[in-house]
């Protein structure tokens, strides 16, 4: 059985029907940039939502749909849609997990548990070795 993550390449994606998965993020991109300054070429038309230079990810998730990982960029493109009163279309590189991702997470709330909880004392889901 192959559980690995597809790759599907890049899709026209709806930016209304990604979700998020992270509760908060910051107002600037890496390099600083206000949010604000991004929406506004998208509203000026500067910027393409269709020609990004950074293409948004999306991973589909079985049972929850599309959720993204780029979570500022998405941001944008819905505040966008919100003040234009448009639908937005992105392109996007898309993935999808294996059906049995779905089984593992949903077989036991301690999976869910025990992976948030190492994530956040690691900084990682994937264990490394320690000396103790």
């Amino acid at each position: 059985v192959d559980i690995s993550v597809e790759s599907l390449g890049l899709h026209e994606v709806d930016v209304g029907e990604v979700h998020f998965i992270q509760k908060r993020m910051s107002s600037t991109f890496h390099d600083e940039r206000p949010l604000s300054q991004f929406i506004a070429a998208l509203d000026e038309g500067s910027l393409d939502p269709m020609n990004l230079p950074n293409k948004i990810r999306v991973v589909d998730w079985p049972g929850q749909g599309l959720v993204t990982l780029d979570h500022r960029r998405l941001y944008c493109l819905k505040e966008h849609a919100r003040r234009t009163k448009q639908t937005v279309f992105t392109m996007a590189h898309k993935y999808r997990f294996p059906k049995e991702f779905e089984h593992l997470v949903n077989s036991h709330p301690i999976f869910i548990e025990c992976m948030r909880k190492f994530y956040k004392a690691s900084g990682s889901l994937i264990p490394k070795a320690r000396s103790w």
